[in-house]
């Protein structure tokens, strides 16, 4: 039992079960403040369809992380050997089996839900596959491929819900713009590795000054985006966060230029995971503020 429970452990480890936390988190606030506003605790609760829809997001990224450690396992070797060990005391066969029962799993569920949730995951395995097996290694397209890759799980939602607007739309622009700049900020840390094993990133390929460049000009889209969606969104709680978005990438842009170790620009990358993780958070401020406002007029 306990040489069970310390690989099950090992195996979270492994599929990053922080990300994929945040990434369950994520879905039900989006769900329950954004595409239905309707929602009450209690449908959410009993909503089958949409619980099948975050087990198979949730299995497919879990999948995911595991076959890219299983690509990427000397590289991390130098930037992130307490993972590595791990992985490597679980092992390669378990490590790929399990990776092979997380996507059936997530097919299964989505089974439950539709066949075109089926077709969704099934295209989106795929996907992370060829990412894991060759795109991770050309420049820039690994970058866009990897962001996209993280923000695809909500477009299932869509598949449930047909619930578009604009808002969302810029609201996702600005995420991925976000994930973006922090996927190339973290190249810049790990240069020593991606040159060692061959990636081709932007860092090795261009230069730091260039991909420095392209990083301020990522910056400045996000402030744009910024912007406006605190013109545009109706929630104050929700220009705060915005607004507090402009300044710390204001800020984080002069440490990125002033940055010249990986130390520094692990620093810099930590800054938009915490932008990122505040932002998921951030979707409960629409219904704080309108709790808050009924309880104001009654």
């Amino acid at each position: 039992m306990y040489a069970f429970l310390k690989k099950f452990f090992n195996l979270l480890l492994v599929a990053r079960a922080g990300n994929l936390f945040l990434l369950v988190i994520a879905q039900y606030l989006t769900v329950y403040y954004i595409f239905d506003r309707s929602y009450s605790f209690k449908k959410l609760f009993y909503d089958n369809n949409l619980h099948f829809l975050v087990l198979a997001s949730a299995a497919s990224v879990a999948a995911g992380y595991l076959i890219n450690n299983f690509y990427d396992t000397e590289k991390d070797s130098l930037e992130e050997p307490f993972r590595v060990k791990i992985y490597f005391l679980i092992g390669h066969p378990l490590v790929f089996r399990m990776y092979i029962f997380l996507n059936v799993l997530a097919l299964f569920f989505a089974l439950w839900v539709s066949l075109k949730a089926v077709f969704f995951f099934f295209g989106y395995q795929l996907c992370i596959w060829v990412y894991s097996h060759k795109i991770s290694r050309w420049v820039f397209l690994n970058n866009l491929a990897a962001t996209f890759l993280t923000i695809c799980p909500f477009f299932v939602l869509f598949i449930k819900y047909e619930n578009f607007h604009l808002s969302v739309f810029v609201y996702a622009c600005f995420l991925f713009l976000l994930l973006l700049v922090e996927d190339i900020t973290k190249d810049l840390a790990t240069q020593r590795g991606d040159l060692i094993f061959n990636y081709r990133t932007l860092p090795l390929i261009y230069g730091e000054r260039l991909t420095k460049c392209l990083l301020s000009a990522l910056l400045f889209f996000l402030v744009i985006l910024a912007f406006i969606l605190i013109k545009y969104v109706q929630e104050s709680m929700m220009k705060c966060y915005f607004t507090a978005s402009i300044v710390i990438v204001c800020f984080s842009s002069i440490l990125l230029w002033r940055a010249q170790s990986e130390k520094k620009y692990r620093i810099v990358s930590h800054i938009y995971d915490i932008l990122v993780i505040l932002g998921i958070f951030s979707i409960s401020l629409i219904g704080w503020e309108r709790l808050h406002l009924q309880k104001f007029f009654k």
